[in-house]
């Protein structure tokens, strides 16, 4: 078994040195295509079985203010499973835990939350993909939230275009865009800077959601990207600068900056079967599926 694992690695990693090699042989005026670029980042997934795990901190400035909560956070990703637990700490305590498990394959969820404070817990569950992997704040560039969807199914859907070949710092950069109508109301314009040396993961990402009065403008920028295994790049640095706007006035009414710093990381090893998210036997819990509270009863 361990020598199949080997020989599928070693043509992953053949497969991703070819990529690289088609993409980066031609003129910088030649487009590289969607199919590269989506191939790319799933040998990147290929690469990180049987998971990828990222520890990281996570801090909030807002209007030039550094926020005194600190997030340290535990992203997993697996086959068969996304894992991200976020603790929350105050004055060097830990004041709340959030812990969240998708099931890929089953496309359902659940979420535990304590109050570190208080003692107290409750759940929830539900199908889908969970909130907590839409937004921007998970350390995975091949999953990474793009205002609601995964960067590798933006991609695969083709809901984004190659426009060309564009610098961004000293990288060159592949530079796709796309719009998505969220709904009659949200419209998702979407500019994505994608690196061929670093297995086609972006090097920045502009976001600019559009509501009926305000405009919300993120730019995120991936730093210090490391090779963790051979054929898998993470970057240790991830910065998410978001300001809102008045869409009559164009005036800047907030400016919030996420900085993600990863600590530790590793991928193409197992994972512990016993990181799930268990409910206490008393844990109350709300049912998303049939919009019900649950009450377990008492003993």
């Amino acid at each position: 078994m361990r020598r199949l694992i080997s020989w599928r690695r070693v043509i992953c990693v053949m497969f991703v040195s070819w990529l690289i090699f088609i993409s980066c042989a031609s003129h910088a005026e030649e487009n590289i295509s969607l199919e590269v670029i989506k191939s790319g980042l799933k040998i990147q997934e290929e690469l990180s079985k049987p998971g990828l795990l990222v520890k990281y901190s996570f801090f909030v400035q807002e209007n030039g203010n550094l926020q005194k909560l600190t997030n340290k956070c535990t992203y997993i990703r697996t086959q068969d499973m996304l894992f991200y637990e976020d603790e929350r700490w105050k004055d060097g305590q830990s004041i709340n835990v959030q812990q969240c498990q998708y099931n890929r394959k089953e496309n359902n969820y659940k979420i535990l939350e304590i109050n570190k404070r208080t003692g107290k817990y409750s759940g929830l569950i539900g199908s889908g993909l969970p909130e907590l992997f839409t937004v921007p704040n998970i350390v995975d560039p091949v999953l990474f939230s793009t205002g609601g969807d995964f960067l590798y199914d933006l991609i695969k859907n083709k809901n984004v275009r190659v426009i060309g070949m564009e610098q961004v710092e000293r990288y060159k950069c592949c530079l796709l865009k796309g719009s998505i109508t969220r709904s009659p109301y949200v419209q998702d314009n979407i500019s994505i800077w994608i690196d061929p040396e670093i297995g086609f993961c972006p090097r920045q990402i502009k976001l600019e959601r559009i509501f009926s009065e305000i405009k919300v403008i993120s730019i995120i920028k991936f730093g210090d990207y490391k090779e963790i295994t051979k054929g898998v790049w993470l970057p240790y640095y991830i910065e998410n600068n978001t300001t809102n706007y008045n869409v009559k006035t164009n005036k800047a009414n907030e400016e919030v900056i996420n900085i993600m710093k990863v600590e530790e990381a590793s991928a193409a090893k197992p994972i512990s079967n016993k990181i799930v998210v268990e409910f206490p036997s008393d844990c109350p819990y709300y049912d998303k599926n049939i919009k019900q509270m649950i009450y377990p009863p008492k003993k």
